[in-house]
Formats: structure tokens, sequence, C-alpha cells
């Protein structure tokens, strides 16, 4: 199929990366693309790595934004710029198969209530070697509103990772039909539309996107013949637990850092309902117990971290008000993902 097919990444200090991401994706076999590489403010040598390899490209692009706008903010401005019926927000520290968007395109043709097609993606050595491990084959979400990535750490055993449903899709390199995207638009107190949001900067954009797409009534789908390779560097363990995560911190892991934390209760501000959160008050309160115990005695600044939250309640509040008037999935559509 040829519908054109808009690429954003957005980059940051990744000049170990970018090259072979970039190659990775003049190297893919679907005719009609726009790749949009927007820099927010690197300091290294990305801009100068991929202008090099792009060269004389002309369906590509280098946006130097002087500034580090955040994964959410950066994405936003590829959206804003993007052309295409169908985008992926892909990560700089992410190779692509030469197949990839082409089967993600068919993916997405032949189901018409899915917005967002999940890919097979698999682990990225440090080094740059392709593992059969995998990094993620889409969103979990458990009872007590802790999202995870789905199949983390194992091995994609040829044939049994069947095609279908998943929550939403991860964050390495979702594909999205851009008019659903456009469907789930929040209007910011300052005026602006944005698709991802920018209060997050980072973590947990794409579950809050995935959670708003669900309530507008589309799907996700995991395609694992879309397959992708990424270097996720220090992950967050796929069995969550206080033993674990402050080990993690200890060795200075990212995933549950203090934005992390914050975004996650911003994103339930924003989508949460009512009565499932009554369902399930026993989960989240065991989980928020764990959390706040973990934040006191591993929190790299905690009261600027809570601080940061207080702050930003009001702004989540006032995008609620729009998500929950505009939401057309039910309770029951929604309680059966939170196992």
């Amino acid at each position: 199929m040829d519908r054109l097919v808009s690429i954003s990444v957005v980059t940051y200090e990744g000049e170990r990366w970018i090259e072979a991401c970039l190659r990775s994706i003049l190297d893919q076999d679907h005719p009609s693309l726009e790749l949009l590489v927007i820099d927010n403010g690197s300091r290294d040598d990305t801009v100068a790595i991929a202008r090099s390899v792009l060269g004389q490209t002309a369906w590509a692009s280098v946006h130097e934004v002087g500034t580090n706008l955040g994964f959410a903010g950066g994405h936003n401005l590829g959206l804003g710029l993007a052309r295409g019926e169908i985008v992926c927000l892909l990560n700089q520290d992410a190779v692509l198969d030469p197949a990839f968007i082409g089967r993600a395109v068919a993916s997405l043709a032949a189901r018409a209530d899915v917005a967002s097609i999940q890919g097979l993606i698999l682990s990225l050595s440090p080094d740059g070697q392709r593992s059969d491990r995998i990094d993620t084959t889409g969103l979990v979400v458990r009872r007590s509103r802790r999202f995870l990535s789905r199949g983390q750490g194992q091995s994609a055993r040829p044939g049994a990772l069947p095609a279908g449903p998943v929550f939403g899709a991860d964050g390495p390199a979702p594909v999205y039909l851009m008019s659903a995207l456009r469907e789930v638009g929040v209007t910011r107190m300052d005026g602006r539309v944005e698709i991802l949001d920018e209060d997050f900067f980072l973590y947990h954009e794409d579950t809050d996107l995935a959670w708003r797409l669900r309530l507008m009534g589309w799907a996700a789908w995991f395609d694992p013949t879309v397959i992708a390779w990424h270097a996720r560097g220090l992950a967050g363990p796929s069995r969550l637990d206080l033993g674990s995560l402050a080990r993690g911190r200890r060795d200075g892991a990212r995933a549950r850092d203090g934005l992390a934390w914050r975004n996650l209760r911003l994103m339930q501000v924003k989508n949460e309902s009512g009565r499932l959160l009554r369902r399930d008050v026993l989960h989240i309160a065991g989980r928020e117990l764990g959390s706040v115990v973990l934040l006191l005695l591993y929190g790299p600044d905690r009261r600027a971290i809570i601080t940061s939250l207080i702050r930003s309640i009001p702004a989540a509040r006032w995008k609620r008000r729009q998500i929950q008037a505009r939401r057309k999935a039910t309770d029951a559509d929604l309680g059966r993902w939170f196992g």
C-alpha cells in the first residue's frame, strides 16, 4: 500500500545510536515515507551524524529545536509537521526491520477499529547487537494501575507470540493512525492542542496516550511480523516489587525516577473512572503504599517531586474534563484490561 507514513524521531545526545536508527529507516521497503528528525538541543554530534546519513534524501528533514522539549514536546512538534495518514513515533535507540513500516501499514488497513500497531520489539545490546530477547510486545495494566511492558526479558520463540489485541502500543516504535491521534488531542490551559502530554516531559506519555485512545473506543493490535530492536538500557524489572525497585534505584535505573512516579499519578487524574477506581481501590492502595515508601527511602528529591505533582494537578484536571466529556468506551470496556 502507498499510504504516506511519517516517521518522527526525537533525538537528544544520541550520537551513539542515531546512525543505525536512520539507516534502518532509509532501508524500509515501504514506497511512501516522510522522516522528521526533531533534535532537542543535542550538544554532541547527533545532528551532524543525522545530516551526514540523510544527505540529500528528499523525504527527510532535520529540525534543530535548540532546547530540550522532552520526549512529548519533541514528538508533538513532529506530529504538527507530519503529512502522513500514519505516523511512527520512533526512539533514537531503535532499529527497524526493513519490512517494519510496510507490515504495520497492512496490519492497520486490515482492522477498522485499530488505532495503533504494536510490533515485536526485541532487545538491542549496548554494542548494537540484535538479540531474540523481548523488549516489549505491548502494554499490560494491572488492577493496581501498574503498567508493564509485556514479555520483557523473555525469549521470542518462533510461533509462540500470536497476533492479537493489547491494551496499547508501548514506547520504542508505536505506529498510529493520524486521525485517531487528532481525535484524542487535548487543549492545554494555554490554548495549544497537544497529542502527547507535554506536562509529562518524559515517561508514561505512551501509556497515557494508550489509555486515552481506549477511552475513545480505539483498539491496539500486536503484530509479531512487525519487528524492531530497541536498546532500552536500564529497564525496569518485569515483575515490580519494593525490593527490586530499591535495588534498581541504587543501581541508577531510570524507569522509576521522580518523573515516572509523578506522571503515573497525573495519568490517573486525567483518565481514571470513579467506578473502576472503587472496584480496584485495594489493589491501588497497595501499590501506593509501596511506591510512597520507595519514594521516601530512595527518592532523589522527594520534596521537589511531590511539589511538582501538586502543582501539575490543576492542568491535569483541566484535561480530564475534556477527556471524560468525549469518552466513548464504557467502564466494562476498560475494566477488562485491568487484570
